[in-house]
């Protein structure tokens, strides 16, 4: 493990593991404090040192380890970062008060952090802290928009005003400025003069000040065509302004029924979309031209910025409980990695599940190559869950 050329606030040496210990006394909560660890010579050459920790102060241990020593977290991790610094400690917690639930938040490029949630009644609501965990406001939609417990994301423009978007019957978003003051709410939502159509978001992405809103549709959106004939995924392109700059909507064979649960836009305004379909006992069961070979699949698939299809992938993965999970572009935007849970047994890109047998769901780590779609990497987590965070639907 390497190390780089940070001041320490202490050095730690181990020669002997059973009886050196380190103790840095009048720590004070909220400071950072940069530790090295240097494992000399033990005993067999292959004991674990520990490094432990509370968790209440910031402790974050440069690593110099020699002779096959394993350093190990005092939460279990022996992973460090490209610069050596060890995961797993926190910066600080808030209550976001009067909130009743905090459902999405994403962050500035000045480290402020934006919280979209609902208040009492259903009142959609932002709140913006600076980086040391300060609210600096919260705010809620004006009165006459409407109230709803789906509050699905929060995307943060280059002039840092904020958009709340969230609707499970229409698609609603919400423009603040930088000082939270409301600028307008708009309405996205399928003609009907029936009232049976409905419109519903799972997700948004801003890029370049580009707003992508990851959605679907039971209708048929204005030049657009119903694919289905039942749920369908809805893309939605918009400027800052609310108005929409583009839409594409696609779905499944006959009968299905589409949750894009993920959204990711690279640089060139190419979009990578997660999400699973279901059929029930409908058949054919095909999505862009791939079958599935179960009732229901998870999906990962890119579009082009003329919403152009490039690649699809099914995976027969999912259950009722089964969502997409999550996707996030790499720094490079040449891998794309997808969070998503299953209750698979076999293996899957040749990994298998360690905690199988079981039916419960276990959470499984994928990265795909943007070119294509195909495997890079698998790793399952051994932890069972209900669900991920953002998996709607």
């Amino acid at each position: 493990v390497t190390t780089d050329n940070s001041t320490y606030d202490g050095v730690i040496t181990i020669n002997d593991e059973s009886s050196d210990s380190y103790v840095h006394s009048g720590l004070t909560e909220g400071a950072y404090y940069h530790y090295k660890l240097t494992a000399n010579t033990i005993a067999g050459e292959t004991s674990d040192t520990t490094l432990g920790g509370d968790g209440t102060y910031h402790t974050t241990q440069i690593y110099s380890a020699s002779n096959s020593v394993t350093v190990t977290h005092s939460n279990g991790s022996t992973t460090v970062n490209e610069a050596g610094y060890g995961y797993g400690f926190y910066d600080w917690s808030e209550l976001t008060s009067p909130n009743a639930f905090n459902s999405a938040v994403t962050r500035d490029p000045d480290g402020n952090l934006y919280v979209a949630g609902y208040q009492s009644g259903n009142k959609p609501s932002i709140a913006k802290y600076d980086s040391s965990g300060t609210q600096q406001w919260i705010s809620t939609v004006s009165v006459g928009a409407p109230l709803t417990t789906e509050v699905r994301d929060v995307l943060v423009d280059s002039s840092g005003n904020s958009y709340l978007t969230y609707g499970d019957v229409n698609i609603y978003v919400s423009k603040f400025n930088s000082s939270g003051v409301e600028q307008w709410t708009k309405t996205y939502k399928t003609p009907d003069t029936g009232g049976t159509k409905n419109d519903a978001i799972y997700s948004a992405e801003i890029l370049n000040d580009v707003i992508y809103i990851n959605g679907i549709t039971n209708g048929t959106w204005p030049g657009q065509s119903m694919i289905s004939n039942n749920i369908d995924s809805l893309i939605l392109v918009l400027d800052t302004d609310g108005n929409e700059v583009s839409a594409s909507q696609t779905g499944g064979s006959g009968g299905s029924y589409m949750t894009p649960s993920s959204l990711a836009v690279d640089s060139s305004g190419n979009y990578y979309q997660a999400g699973s379909i279901s059929w029930g006992t409908s058949s054919p069961k095909t999505l862009d031209g791939q079958t599935c070979s179960a009732n229901d699949c998870l999906f990962v698939r890119k579009f082009n910025s003329s919403h152009t299809l490039q690649w699809t992938k099914l995976y027969p993965w999912a259950t009722t409980q089964n969502k997409g999970g999550s996707i996030q572009l790499n720094a490079a935007e040449d891998r794309l990695y997808w969070v998503a849970t299953t209750s698979e047994d076999g293996p899957i890109n040749g990994k298998t599940n360690p905690l199988e047998p079981t039916t419960a769901v276990t959470i499984i780590v994928n990265s795909l190559l943007t070119s294509n779609g195909n495997f890079d990497m698998t790793q399952w987590l051994p932890y069972h869950t209900v669900s991920l965070a953002g998996q709607w639907g």
